[in-house]
């Protein structure tokens, strides 16, 4: 949304402006955003002032309302869907306070809204006058609007929101928790991580190895196998479906540059883009496949949480984003944090059944020692 209004605001001097206000336009760079479509730069209107503001508040502002107001998955929700997004009226039931424009803009609409309410007929008959009065109001608003100020107000009042996620259920995993070290994004403890555990050390050890040229990390949290795996030069995304720890490694990629890029992602079951019907949107497999593929600590909650998912599937899950390897790890069941996890109708769960399923899918595994114990890291090759 701050690209877009910034662009626009180094537009308007130039008599120029975006003739659309929605993000179908805007692509991510690694973490930069990046307006790729010229042909939509047009010459701005007379008065010198963006037309789209009420575009801009459908498809940027009302999400991130939503988002401040802490419903971020439903802000994603609704606008999955191409020239889609969020219902005004939802925010109104939601309370929350929309009201980001100048006087003026909300004067045009009244003005607007006013003559459709005249019928026809009459309409008809008062047409010239109708004209008459509109040219006038457009002579007024070039003398008192100025097109820029608008654009800054609206850019103060984005800057403003505070759409950052509250803490959720993992979003402190790497905070001392567990077994597991602290890790808070700083670039020293990064560089440490290789010799704490054993899982870390193989980790990096594999992509030192392969020199993958991009990496997908599932389930990444706040991604500090993302930037481990940053750091050997691969292209990185991770993607995880915890709003806040996604926020925190957006953060930490910013700051260390790294260009690790963090999606929300259903990997078991994500949502296509539609796209139009001659242009459909390439899926999120075919976007996200990956020479590498890191899945660690995931197996477990995939079996027994929502998804209920079989070995099977699960293998051809992680083979469908691999292109020549996956590193998958697999927490047994006497595992003291899955424990409580277990139940009678799941007793096929052991990792010989595990490495029987990714052998329909890979030609070769290795087995090495994860962390905690008695976990265990896969390294699986097509």
């Amino acid at each position: 949304a701050l690209a877009l209004l910034d662009l626009n605001l180094s537009l308007l001097p130039r008599k120029l402006c975006t003739q659309d206000a929605h993000l179908w336009n805007v692509l991510f760079n690694r973490t930069q955003p990046v307006f790729v479509d010229f042909t939509s730069i047009i010459p701005a209107p007379d008065e010198g002032r963006w037309h789209m503001l009420h575009q801009f508040e459908q498809y940027c502002l009302n999400p991130l309302l939503l988002m401040s107001a802490g419903y971020p998955t439903t802000a994603r929700a609704l606008q999955r869907e191409i020239l889609s997004y969020p219902d005004p009226r939802l925010l109104d039931a939601l309370a929350v306070h929309r009201t980001p424009f100048p006087r003026s803009v909300y004067a045009r609409r009244l003005w607007h809204a006013t003559v459709q309410s005249v019928p026809l007929p009459l309409r008809k008959v008062l047409r010239p006058l109708i004209r008459e009065f509109r040219g006038l109001m457009r002579g007024r608003t070039r003398q008192s609007v100025d097109g820029v100020r608008e654009i800054e107000m609206l850019r103060n009042r984005v800057s403003a929101m505070e759409v950052t996620t509250r803490q959720s259920q993992w979003s402190d995993y790497y905070e001392g928790q567990n077994e597991l070290p602290v890790y808070q994004g700083d670039p020293d403890a990064l560089r440490a991580r290789g010799e704490v555990t054993a899982k870390q050390r193989l980790v990096e050890q594999v992509l030192e190895r392969l020199k993958p040229a991009s990496v997908l990390d599932i389930g990444c949290n706040r991604g500090l196998f993302s930037q481990l795996a940053a750091r050997t030069g691969a292209r990185v995304v991770g993607i995880d479906t915890d709003e806040a720890a996604l926020d925190l490694m957006y953060a930490d990629s910013k700051r260390l540059r790294s260009g690790a890029v963090p999606l929300y992602v259903n990997a078991a079951a994500p949502a296509e883009a539609i796209g139009f019907k001659d242009m459909p949107f390439p899926t999120v497999t075919e976007r996200l496949k990956a020479d590498g593929v890191l899945c660690l600590a995931l197996v477990h909650h995939l079996v027994y949480r929502e998804t209920r998912m079989k070995f099977q599937h699960i293998a051809r899950m992680l083979a469908s984003y691999a292109q020549r390897w996956v590193i998958v790890e697999f927490v047994p069941g006497d595992d003291r944090h899955l424990q409580h996890f277990s139940t009678p109708d799941i007793d096929w769960y052991t990792l010989d059944n595990f490495v029987d399923a990714l052998y329909k899918e890979f030609r070769s595994i290795e087995r090495f020692a994860s962390y905690p114990s008695p976990r265990v890291l896969l390294v699986c090759e097509k």
